[in-house]
């Protein structure tokens, strides 16, 4: 990945990353240092956490080499230190009913664009009639998105009459869901027709798909629970795991050791069933009925990720675990 890099007023560096379209997003850097190497090139070590804007993993640090003793050149080259790992993949984008110049939805981000909506018969020359012609049609494009009125988030309403507004204010009353009414601006405008006298935009959220995970694999879940689940966006969440066993449902054994091993390759399972591996793993939790098990746990921890690539971690000392655990563990992950 390659960013240009340039100073403003305020002396703080700005990173634009850079992609075949050109800048698609910048980063102000809040930690500098820099140095001279032997040949005399001055090096500026940037500390950040630069997020891609299609990207959810931060890349943590940056070097930007080029310029001599008492410069940086505008426009040199940051290269990534942690070059060659692991990005997410950009969110799906989804087109619907394709028009001759626009599609009618797109979908992105959990949110549903709509294409403004005109009545298709014209022959009715009332507000009332356009509107309701409008309003069934975007009931069809929000189920057609997975969603509904009820997830409204904006409206923009153009009327070819401003003095109508009482007319349609009647029908989007009896239309909008009174719990969930969303912001609306109302205008006066010229339509792209004569014969169109209102015209409806609106956006609404998606419902987040969840897709619970479930693997014989792993040791069941001990309570009303599932082992994990599955986002739509990609992100997993894994429940605690314990060192049980997988088909007797009963602890491996009474060492922590043991069950940290076990515990792990429950969390292992899970994740394999959404199809990822540990090392997608971005987050964990670590709880321990002793806190002086905890160099044994971590060295059994270590093992579980052999890229050598760790996520962040939380650990706690807690009072009791269930079925009387030594070491329970779990994680957030993220598919690619």
């Amino acid at each position: 990945m390659e960013i240009g890099i340039s100073r403003c007023s305020t002396n703080r560096l700005f990173a634009f990353h850079f992609g075949s379209t050109g800048p698609r997003n910048f980063q102000i850097f809040s930690k500098a240092s820099a140095g001279y190497s032997s040949s005399g090139s001055r090096v500026v070590y940037l500390e950040s956490a630069f997020v891609h804007s299609f990207r959810r993993k931060p890349v943590r640090s940056y070097f930007l080499r080029g310029g001599f003793k008492g410069q940086v050149s505008l426009g040199d080259r940051l290269t990534s230190s942690m070059a060659g790992s692991d990005t997410v993949s950009r969110c799906s984008i989804k087109r619907y009913e394709e028009g001759p110049l626009f599609h009618h939805l797109v979908t992105y981000n959990d949110v549903a664009y709509l294409a403004g909506q005109v009545a298709s018969d014209t022959s009715d020359q009332t507000v009332r009639g356009q509107a309701q012609q409008i309003f069934s049609r975007i009931d069809q494009l929000l189920e057609m998105a997975g969603t509904d009125k009820s997830r409204l988030l904006s409206a923009n309403v153009w009327l070819k009459n401003i003095e109508h507004v009482a007319e349609f204010n009647q029908v989007w009353s009896a239309w909008v869901d009174p719990r969930s009414k969303p912001v609306r601006a109302t205008v006066e405008a010229k339509l792209v027709r004569p014969e169109l006298l209102v015209e409806v935009q609106v956006t609404a959220a998606l419902p987040r798909k969840i897709t619970p995970l479930k693997t014989d694999l792993a040791a069941a879940a001990v309570g009303p629970y599932h082992q994990g689940v599955l986002l739509e966006n990609g992100m997993i969440y894994v429940s605690g795991c314990i060192g049980l066993d997988p088909k007797t449902g009963m602890l491996v054994d009474d060492t922590v050791e043991g069950q940290a091993k076990q515990a792990l390759s429950n969390m292992k399972h899970i994740l394999s069933a959404a199809g990822v591996t540990p090392e997608r793993v971005t987050k964990t939790l670590v709880l321990l009925k002793n806190i002086e098990d905890f160099e044994r746990v971590n060295h059994i921890y270590k093992s579980f990720f052999s890229s050598g690539t760790y996520p962040s971690r939380s650990c706690f000392a807690v009072k009791e675990l269930p079925k009387g655990a030594l070491v329970e563990v779990e994680c957030v992950a993220q598919q690619e």
